[in-house]
Parts: C-alpha cells; structure tokens; sequence
C-alpha cells in the first residue's frame, strides 16, 4: 500500500507558500498579502524540515555540490544546458508536425510541450546515469580527494548497470507527473534506485546477505521501494524545496529564457540541473542512513562472520576507489 503521513506543520506550510506565491503572481495589485502568505508556508515548511532532520541534510548536499561544481559542470551541463536547448528547439519542430497553420493557439502550445517533454525524457534517460554517477562519486569520497578523471572513471564503470533501472524509474516518474500523483508515487518509490545500482554490491548486498536475505531475490527497482518503507516521509520533506522553485520555473522562467536565446535556455537548464545534483545528494545521503539503520538491525541481531567485501583495486577503479562515510563502515 502506498501511504505518507503529513504532519499539519508540513500540510498548511505547503499550502500557503504555494498558495501565497501564485496569489502574488495572478493578482499583482494584491500582491503583498500573497508574499506575506508565502512567506508564513516557507517559515512553517522551515520548521518542519528542521525537525525532521532535512535542513541539514540539504545544507550539506548543497555545500558538498559547491565544493565539486567545477569537477561536475561538464555533466551538469551536458545533462541539463544541452537537454534544456535540445527540447527548446524539438518545440518548435512538433509545431510543424503536429500542427497546422489554422490550428488553435491551444492546440499549438499543447504539441510544443508534449514534443519538449518527450525530448527532455529521452534525454535523461540516455544521459542521466552520467551524471548521477558522478555526483555520487563525489558524495561518497567528500572526505577524499576528488578528480575529474576520477568521476569519468567511476561513470563508466557503473554506466552500464545503472542504465537500465534508471531509465524505468526516470521515464515513469516523468511521464507520470505531467498529471501529478503518479509521479510523485513512483519518486517516492524510486528515489534510491541510482544510490542503489551505483554502489549496491560494496554497500546493499553484503548487508543483505548479514541479515540473511538474498540481494538477488528483488530488482534495484523493488529494492528500492522495499527499502523506501518508513523513510518516504523524509524523502518527500527534502524535494519540497526544490518543488518551491519548480512551480515558478515551469509556469514562468522557463519561457522567459526560451524568448531570450540559446544562452539563455542553456544556462537556465544548466542551473536547474545544480539543483536536481543537490537532490540525487540528499537521496544518496538518505539512503546511507537506512543502510546505517541495517547495519544497526545486524548487530543487534549479533550477526557476525560474513565476509566484508574487498576494497576494488587500481585496475578496477582507477582514480575513483571507495569513499564517504559508508565506506568506513561497510567497506563499500
């Protein structure tokens, strides 16, 4: 059964910033009480992050994304810049497909979107694992060194098993906003498929195998969703900021780049992907703590004399090696 709890804090703070910001937006001679509204949702949304812990585990992706922003620009704006200029420029060719010149200005606007979001779909799923991998390259060696040529390697090492889960879990969630629930069921459900696919056999499986369950018996997809239980109220609070700067990016920013230019559309998607890499850090982070929740559940359990696996040598991954904090526990 798919069930979140939503704390009231966290309820009426979402629904008066939300509230607030398009009351400030649709009714401009009213706007001071919309932004006072917002600003009331962001202050309740605020203080029901922080108690859950997701302050600052967001303050941390954030720096940690800061700190690596020139190792991972090229990704970023591979995966976003060129995406974004790719889709702004399939607008304009569904219009002449799928459309004709008497058509209504609805139906115009209606086949320029559906063409970008099929675009910009394809596009993450052919080129997402890329960046994801090299975000969580540098997440899990934050403490270590770090090299471009390092996060290459790393990429294309994990490449190959990643693609594959990533591209059902990013296709269904994207297709499945585009009418809300769905998509918000299955990022729920899929939010630790990359961590997962990138790292399980130094992290996820030798833990597995401690408890006595078979790493093999479920998908990183089912993985992902049977893990999730328990944590999908966590997993929800942290992409709320980013769902707060989404909202206005793709009712208002998003077309005032497209009218400005390449430049414009290519920086505008290259900073929007800055904070989808700040969030593919949160869910790797989440996901370390409920392995730290599995490795607790095994002592407890007093389970010991499995093997830990080895370290990977300089031939497999040279440059990357293991890192972060689940390393040291886990030898992943």
């Amino acid at each position: 059964m798919f069930r979140v709890m939503v704390p009231l804090p966290l309820a009426v703070g979402l629904t008066a910033a939300l509230g607030g910001l398009i009351w400030a937006l649709v009714a401009p001679e009213a706007a001071t009480g919309g932004w006072i509204t917002m600003s009331t949702g962001l202050a309740l949304l605020a203080y029901d992050l922080w108690r859950a812990g997701v302050v600052q585990l967001l303050w941390r992706a954030t720096m940690a994304t800061l700190a690596n922003i020139f190792l991972l620009a090229p990704f970023i704006i591979l995966l976003g810049g060129v995406g974004s200029v790719l889709a702004w420029q399939s607008g304009a060719i569904g219009l002449e497909l799928f459309t004709k010149p008497s058509s209504g200005q609805q139906a115009q606007l209606l086949a320029s979107e559906l063409t970008k979001l099929v675009v910009l779909t394809l596009w993450g799923v052919a080129v997402g694992p890329v960046l994801d991998a090299a975000t969580i390259y540098c997440w899990r060696r934050r403490d270590q060194e770090r090299t471009l040529r390092g996060a290459i390697n790393y990429t294309i090492l994990r490449f190959r098993r990643m693609w594959g889960p990533h591209a059902v879990s990013f296709g269904a969630i994207s297709l499945g906003m585009s009418v809300i629930i769905p998509g918000v069921m299955f990022g729920l459900w899929w939010a630790w498929v990359d961590a997962i696919a990138a790292t399980r056999d130094k992290t996820l499986d030798p833990l597995l195998k401690r408890l006595g369950r078979d790493p093999e018996a479920r998908s990183v997809l089912q993985w992902s969703r049977v893990l999730s239980r328990g944590h999908r109220s966590r997993i929800m609070r942290a992409w709320l900021p980013y769902t707060l700067w989404y909202v206005p990016a793709a009712m208002y920013l998003v077309y005032q780049a497209e009218g400005s230019g390449f430049a414009a559309v290519l920086l505008f998607g290259s900073a929007n992907m800055v904070l989808l890499t700040v969030m593919e850090m949160v869910m790797v982070g989440l996901f370390e703590e409920r392995l730290e929740a599995l490795a607790a559940q095994a002592e407890a359990q007093g389970i010991t004399g499995v093997e830990e696996p080895e370290a990977p040598s300089a031939e497999e991954i040279p440059e990357a090696g293991p890192g972060g904090d689940a390393w040291k526990k886990y030898k992943g």
